[in-house]
């Protein structure tokens, strides 16, 4: 493939590709072609991992904090490391209308005037704390006019999926404040159509750069 489409660069986007690209790397190097590496979180640094890890001729971070991480744990050189920070879309993300927003709200079931608190995770152990903390203290934290919308999607991978635990806790809010309290949206790629619906956010990571560029109050 790499040959017959004069391919110049090839891009990982995780350890096990760039792991598949070291075994023909020779043959890469051979036809001209560069290989780099993003790094979207901090790599595990067991013995294993690290055997399995390659960086390519040079790596991009996502952030600076992680290429600080690249440099302490695997002793990468700064020269080596471009710092691309994850952006968002804002012909996607942007801020609606006062009247756009009730008309969201009402199409998903909620009181135009009802406030919305909002947070859109993954239900991954590693992901969705925020999602379990919001369901356990649900009752205490909303007042009658409030609704907490969470937006739950994505591959958990070999990770624990709570989402059995996120909707028993949900369950029981509601059942606690006597109303539907809590809302789960489960399943939804495309998480702009619903985020102009909220009031306040509370998340982290790009889902909170979203709702920034929504317009959205946000809570880090």
């Amino acid at each position: 493939i790499i040959k017959e489409n004069k391919i110049d660069v090839i891009h990982a986007h995780s350890r096990i590709p760039a792991f598949i690209i070291r075994l023909i790397y020779k043959k890469v190097i051979s036809l001209g072609c560069l290989f780099v590496m993003t790094a979207h979180m901090p790599f595990g640094t067991s013995p294993a991992e690290r055997a399995l890890t390659e960086w390519g001729e040079g790596t991009i971070a996502v952030s600076r904090d992680i290429a600080d991480y690249l440099k302490e744990s695997y002793a990468l050189c700064a020269e080596r490391i471009t710092v691309i920070e994850n952006g968002i879309d804002t012909e996607k993300f942007h801020p609606v209308a006062d009247a756009d927003k009730a008309r969201l709200k009402e199409k998903l079931g909620i009181s135009a005037d009802s406030r919305v608190i909002c947070s859109a995770s993954r239900t991954s152990a590693s992901r969705a704390g925020c999602a379990m903390w919001l369901c356990a203290h649900a009752p205490e934290i909303l007042e009658e006019n409030e609704t907490l919308l969470l937006l739950l999607s994505g591959a958990v991978g070999r990770e624990r999926d709570l989402l059995g635990e996120i909707r028993e806790r949900a369950d029981e809010a509601n059942r606690t404040a006597g109303r539907e309290a809590v809302r789960l949206i489960v399943g939804e790629s495309d998480i702009s159509r619903i985020l102009p619906a909220a009031d306040i956010f509370v998340g982290v990571s790009r889902a909170a750069l979203e709702a920034m560029g929504a317009g959205v109050a946000t809570i880090i």
